[in-house]
């Protein structure tokens, strides 16, 4: 669940070096993975629920306002 972030900081001369990591919680299918709510995981980002919620999407709405956007939802 863990994949690297690539971002024009880390791209130079046609060469992708070391960046940043993300979580995503998204299988090899592109589909969203089981939410297991005994993993570690889930416990250290159920603390950050108030953040991630208040993540911005591109077109500039909140997790909490997106009506499931951020999930393939409509």
């Amino acid at each position: 669940m863990i994949r690297a972030v690539i971002t024009g900081e880390v791209v130079r001369d046609w060469f992708v070096g070391l960046g940043d990591s993300a979580v995503t919680p998204y299988g090899p299918d592109l589909k969203l993975v089981a939410l297991d709510t005994e993993s570690d995981w889930y416990r250290r980002q159920w603390a950050l629920r108030p953040i991630l919620a208040g993540t911005v999407s591109f077109e500039g709405q909140t997790r909490a306002n997106s009506r499931g956007h951020f999930s393939g939802g409509g």
